[in-house]
């Protein structure tokens, strides 16, 4: 039999390792991993060669969670996988678009990780949504897994606001100035939408541990 050490599993390799939705999250690790090794701003091609590979990790994506419904192979470890391959997909784009605000984006992104990781479960985000201590917008937003109008806003905000800022420098010929700042406008209110919700799961989180008892 299996060990258990803090709730852990001590032996044994989990099947879920080989879920093919996590499969698929390997190989987006990988995407983006190559693509960031890659890119060279100074050279157009290696930077259309990145968006390639930014692009497939992003279609695997969407995949993951498709497979994952149809075949019911849904996991915690999955879970998991999915929020830290975005968050590192991410990084490596504000890294690349904005490294001065990216840091502070980064930091945020990556504590409401470090936060939201115990809760880690397929339905975490539809329940934080729904706690009873949630304010009334944070209910708005994350409504029906962010699948609304504002939900989406704040999707599009936090994942294409970096890969927007690092490409459209690359689109002044195809674009013009006008439209390329109205979709930075757009984008970068949507990554406010969401900030405004990670500013309250770390408020919250900040909050709960001044109230608690010291635990030594």
């Amino acid at each position: 039999n299996a060990e258990y050490m803090g709730g852990y599993r001590t032996s044994g390799m989990p099947s879920t390792w080989l879920y093919i939705p996590n499969v698929i999250g390997y190989f987006r690790l990988a995407a983006i991993l190559i693509a960031f090794s890659i890119v060279d701003t100074q050279q157009p091609s290696s930077v259309w060669t990145f968006t390639c590979f930014y692009a497939l990790w992003a279609v695997l994506d969407i995949l993951d969670g498709v497979v994952a419904r149809a075949l019911n192979q849904t996991s915690r470890l999955g879970s998991f996988l999915d929020v830290f391959i975005d968050a590192t997909g991410r990084t490596a784009m504000w890294a690349l678009a904005s490294p001065r605000i990216g840091t502070v984006v980064i930091a945020v992104e990556w504590t409401v990780f470090s936060i939201t990781q115990p809760w880690q479960s397929t339905t975490w985000k539809s329940k934080l949504g729904r706690a009873p201590q949630a304010p009334w917008w944070v209910g708005v937003v994350m409504a029906n897994n962010f699948k609304t109008l504002i939900g989406a806003w704040a999707m599009a905000g936090l994942f294409a606001t970096p890969f927007w800022l690092f490409i459209s420098p690359q689109l002044t010929d195809v674009l013009t100035a006008n439209l390329r700042s109205v979709v930075t406008i757009f984008l970068v209110l949507g990554r406010c939408v969401a900030l405004s919700v990670e500013g309250w799961v770390i408020f919250e989180h900040v909050k709960q541990l001044a109230i608690e008892p010291n635990d030594d």
